[in-house]
C-alpha cells in the first residue's frame, strides 16, 4: 500500500516524491500509474528517473512500446553517467532498436560499461571481440572480458569461456 503522504508530496509537485511513487506503483503492479509519475519526474529533472523511464517505453510498461522515446530517454541516463543505461544503448544499437545497426557504436558503450564493471556489458564486448563485431577480432581479449563477466555471474560467459578453451590433442 502505497504511503499517502508520498502520493501528496507527488501531486504536490515534488519530484523525487513522483520518482518514489513511480517505483512504489511500479512494485505493485500499478504499471500505468508507475509509468505516468516516473514519466513527470523524469520531465521534471530527476535525473534517476531517465533509465526506468527508458525502459517502461522499451518495454512498453504501463505505456505503448516507443523504442524512439526510450532511445531519447536512455542518452540522457548516459549522459548522466549511468552504467545499465549505456549498456542496454549499447544493445540497441548492436540490434537496431529504435536506432540504425551501429556496432562500432555499441562496442563503444559496451566498453565504457564493461570498465565500470558492468557484468554483461563484459560478456557482450566479449562476445564482439571473439567475432570481430565493430571492433578487431581478440580472442584473447575475449577470454579476459568473459572471465570478468563469470566473476559477476554472468552464465552466457561462462559458456563462452567454456568455448574457446585451448584444445587438447591426444597423443
Amino acid at each position: 500500500m502505497v504511503d499517502r503522504k508520498l502520493i501528496l508530496a507527488a501531486e504536490g509537485g515534488n519530484k523525487e516524491s513522483m520518482f518514489e511513487l513511480g517505483k512504489e506503483l511500479f512494485s505493485e503492479g500499478a504499471y500505468e500509474y508507475a509509468f505516468y509519475w516516473t514519466y513527470r519526474s523524469a520531465v521534471a529533472g530527476v535525473k534517476n528517473a531517465f533509465y526506468p523511464l527508458a525502459k517502461l517505453y522499451a518495454c512498453g510498461v504501463g505505456t505503448q512500446v516507443d523504442c524512439k522515446k526510450s532511445i531519447f530517454w536512455l542518452k540522457k541516463a548516459v549522459a548522466n553517467g549511468e552504467v545499465r543505461a549505456m549498456t542496454f544503448l549499447a544493445d540497441s544499437y548492436f540490434r537496431g532498436l529504435g536506432v540504425k545497426v551501429d556496432y562500432n557504436k555499441a562496442v563503444r558503450y559496451y566498453k565504457i560499461a564493461a570498465r565500470e564493471g558492468d557484468g554483461y556489458a563484459q560478456y557482450r564486448l566479449g562476445v564482439c571481440l571473439t567475432s570481430g563485431t565493430g571492433i578487431e577480432k581478440n580472442v584473447e581479449k575475449a577470454r579476459y572480458f568473459y572471465s570478468l563477466a563469470c566473476a559477476k555471474g554472468v552464465s552466457y560467459a561462462a559458456y563462452e569461456l567454456k568455448k574457446l578453451a585451448p584444445v587438447t590433442l591426444c597423443a
